[in-house]
């Protein structure tokens, strides 16, 4: 498998396995603010490394540990929360064909 395509595949890896990484990024994409999510700071934190690796938001860290930092979304960072909403609604769509519910849904 060629390089480029092996290092691609590591990225979704990272932004799908790292714990919410896709709801920080639903978060700036929408407005919102990552340091008001209701869990614990460290795993914030964690996510928003995981998204500044992939160059999808900018981060400015304060110097004092305890305090989140200033986070904004990148132009790469809309693009890929763009698809990743196209792609939430084609397997919506595909439920609806196929007549299933997905886990979570009621």
């Amino acid at each position: 498998m060629p390089r480029d395509l092996l290092s691609g595949l590591d990225k979704v890896r990272d932004l799908l396995c790292t714990p919410l990484a896709l709801e920080v990024l639903d978060d700036l994409a929408e407005g919102r603010s990552p340091s008001d999510r209701p869990a614990l700071p460290e795993v914030v934190a964690e996510a928003i490394r995981c998204l500044e690796s992939l160059g999808v938001v900018r981060a400015t860290w304060p110097k004092v540990s305890e305090r989140m930092p200033t986070v904004e979304i990148t132009v790469r960072g809309r693009t890929v929360h763009e698809r990743l909403v196209e792609i939430e609604k084609w397997a919506r769509c595909q439920e609806l064909d196929d007549g299933t519910v997905a886990s979570g849904s009621a």
